[in-house]
């Protein structure tokens, strides 16, 4: 009856669990092991230490997790050398500290990684800037890299985890060049402006929101091996005017553009169509303004297949392209350079991402795409 009446009492406050003690509220992982996990406390205290033991039932529970349900705030947060896995999602802290004899847990420039660096776990709120140790392979799921000002990834990187970026106040991104997957929510409602693909090497798919609501991005050029644009990943960015896609004949999934009215040049660089992979929701993969006032840019002798397949057929003015001297870098003398423009003739600058006019001052001429 006592257990009842306090768990009755603990999801009137909001919280869930099996326990609390001193203003901290715990989960029972295990009642074999007499192992638990704190997932949240009361208030927004300056500090919160987090025991390594906590008596419930005449019975010490060691604590070797912290975080995953509730929603909880404090200044500084301490974890004992028990806790072996963190899920910050729901927790918002300004610093972090662990005890130094912890095997699991390490925090290095106030960050939160696995005592062998390969897991970056957490990014407090004081936090503004990063350059990951080379060991780094992965960031876990909602790291809350968002306060980040500046990062450097590391080479190692494969993994970054879902929503571990939302709202981020960088405004450029390079993607790492061995990363192999971009997660649901990564990078939604981030402040970018560019998002640079050039150094990808293995990426296979942008997962569903991944980049949802960046509004001020204007432009995208893909990876060249993607296989993979997810539902909505890109929903949202309400200033995307220029996207060119993957050489390669990567799966679109519908709605990966919804609500991106602005978009006015489709580059497809494959003969191959790419294939959209819903038909329930064929001809909503763009908005109708994008089918009615831009223009679709194919390779030369495919326009009669883009003409009959959908949602391709949808595009009033669809033209051929020739992209075999195109480069997909740049990399020349700009004092050589005379000008730059878009292919309407319009001069545009150099970090201008997308297809690029280079005249030099010897009078040639040469396409690029510029990512």
């Amino acid at each position: 009856m006592t257990v009842m009446m306090l768990f009755v009492t603990m999801t009137i406050m909001g919280y869930s669990g099996d326990f609390s003690k001193d203003g901290l509220y715990y989960e029972i992982t295990s009642n074999s092991n007499y192992t638990v996990r704190c997932i949240g406390w009361d208030g927004e205290p300056t500090e919160v230490s987090i025991p390594s033991k906590v008596m419930f039932n005449r019975i010490a529970y060691i604590v070797v997790g912290l975080g995953g349900k509730d929603v909880s705030f404090c200044g500084k947060l301490k974890i004992p050398a028990t806790v072996k896995t963190v899920d910050p999602s729901h927790f918002y802290v300004t610093s972090i500290e662990v005890d130094k004899s912890s095997q699991y847990l390490i925090t290095l420039d106030g960050i939160l990684y696995s005592s062998d660096y390969k897991t970056l776990i957490w990014c407090p709120q004081s936090v503004t800037e990063l350059v990951m140790p080379d060991e780094t392979e992965k960031i876990g799921n909602y790291a809350h890299c968002g306060v980040l000002k500046s990062v450097v990834f590391s080479k190692a990187l494969t993994k970054i985890g879902k929503g571990s970026f939302v709202g981020s106040n960088l405004t450029s991104i390079t993607i790492p060049e061995n990363l192999i997957e971009i997660e649901p929510y990564t990078f939604s409602g981030a402040h970018f402006t560019s998002i640079i693909f050039s150094k990808v090497k293995k990426m296979t798919k942008i997962d569903s929101y991944a980049f949802r609501g960046c509004k001020g991005l204007s432009s995208i050029t893909f990876p060249d091996n993607l296989d993979e644009i997810s539902e909505n990943a890109f929903a949202e960015c309400e200033n995307l005017y220029s996207i060119v896609l993957p050489k390669s004949s990567a799966t679109i999934w519908g709605e990966a553009f919804l609500g991106c009215k602005k978009i006015r040049e489709v580059w497809c660089r494959n003969s191959s169509l790419p294939y959209f992979g819903s038909d329930t929701l064929a001809g909503y993969e763009f908005e109708e303004d994008v089918y009615l006032y831009s223009t679709l840019y194919v390779p030369i002798g495919s326009k009669h297949l883009y003409e009959w397949a959908m949602p391709w057929r949808n595009f009033l003015n669809i033209q051929e392209w020739d992209f075999a001297g195109v480069e997909s870098t740049m990399e020349q003398n700009e004092e050589q350079i005379e000008g730059i423009y878009s292919v309407e003739g319009i001069p545009i600058s150099s970090d201008d991402t997308g297809i690029q006019i280079i005249k030099y001052s010897d009078g040639s001429v040469k396409k690029i795409i510029k990512r």
